[in-house]
């Protein structure tokens, strides 16, 4: 492109026009970026800044799984035991707490969107297992620990599937898969309708919580360990049933996982007691008149002699060619004193009780 460089004169003095551009300026003109704005997001030294997020509005759904968590632990109580809350009511809340705050950290690590289906599966899991526990109490009115429930999965689908399908439709069954059900069709409407947000938290806050745990943890200890009838129940005594119905069903599966990880040869055994000296009584016989034309018979009354109930098994050379668990429970058995007969030992032999 050529330039065209027209002149006028003036005062006999050739001038240049102010509007004629050289090639080289119509490049420049042309190829010129607009300037750059810098981004919001940005501070002054072009680092990235987020945007706080109010504490409530991170808190809100850590608290909705909190509540969901201690509401399933409160209306599986009441559907399986007669037994008042009482201090099981501080633990069930406490131990509550605890189970809440790894969901709360893992549904607060990630996006809005990934978080909100962390929380939705981590409360469809827990609604499944509770309906799952409480139909086990319906049918067998016990509950079942995890070992029990694998062994039988096959029979379930087997034999019992029937069985099964009429105590889903049952009314107490229709009620409780309500129950068990409204938290996590509520979280999903909260989260469609926005009225929770799932947002992401910092690291800090984060770490805030993870050391909340061993805190709570420990402090519902401390209180069961000062009450003798829950210490025993949690620890030396412990069984399933007994554990869901002190400390809800999340801390009695808990207990359970690490009663099977337990590799521990230390078995803890009741003292033996002492037991009454039994006194053997004989009962009158009775005897009837003789009568005039019958002649006096002699009548020899049997005299009951205890011997102990004892078996012809040597536990203390058992304990001694044993190990571990099954060596500490023959030393123990070695131990005990066995019990005497009495009269009524035998009285069903050879016989079928049906009751």
């Amino acid at each position: 492109m050529k330039s065209h460089n027209y002149t006028y004169s003036n005062n006999n003095k050739k001038q240049s026009s102010p509007f004629v551009m050289e090639e080289s300026s119509y490049e420049e003109f042309f190829n010129a970026q607009p300037p750059k704005r810098k981004p919001q997001h940005l501070n002054s030294d072009g680092i990235s800044k987020k945007k706080k997020v109010s504490l409530p509005r991170l808190i809100a759904p850590m608290l909705l799984f909190f509540l969901t968590i201690f509401y399933y632990e409160l209306v599986f109580k009441f559907s399986t035991t007669v037994e008042p809350l009482g201090m099981s009511f501080l633990y069930i809340f406490l131990f509550s707490g605890a189970f809440a705050i790894p969901g709360a950290i893992l549904g607060s690590s990630f996006s809005r969107k990934a978080n909100s289906i962390i929380y939705g599966v981590l409360l469809g899991l827990l609604s499944l297992m509770y309906q799952v526990e409480y139909f086990i109490y319906l049918q067998f009115k016990v509950c079942y620990d995890l070992k029990t429930i694998a062994n039988g999965s096959n029979d379930v689908f087997n034999g019992f599937l029937g069985t099964i399908v009429k105590l889903i439709f049952s009314v107490p069954g229709i009620i409780h898969i309500i129950l068990f059900a409204l938290p996590v069709v509520l979280f999903i409407i909260s989260v469609k309708k926005r009225y929770i947000v799932c947002e992401k938290s910092d690291i800090k806050f984060r770490a805030g919580l993870l050391l909340a745990v061993p805190v709570i943890h420990y402090m519902c200890l401390g209180t069961i360990f000062v009450n003798s009838n829950y210490n025993d129940s949690y620890k030396k005594l412990y069984n399933y049933q007994q554990a869901v119905s002190n400390f809800g069903l999340l801390t009695g599966v808990r207990l359970d996982i690490l009663k099977i990880n337990d590799n521990s040869d230390e078995i803890d055994f009741e003292q033996n007691p002492t037991l009454p000296t039994q006194v053997t009584t004989t009962q009158p016989t009775e005897t009837t008149a003789p009568s005039v034309t019958d002649e006096p018979t002699e009548t020899t009354e049997e005299v009951f002699v205890p011997t102990p109930n004892q078996l012809d098994i040597d536990f203390a050379k058992l304990a001694e060619n044993s190990t571990g668990k099954i060596s500490s429970l023959n030393k123990y058995v070695s131990t005990l004193t066995p019990s005497n007969t009495n009269e009524y030992t035998g009285r069903f032999k050879g016989k079928t009780l049906i009751m």
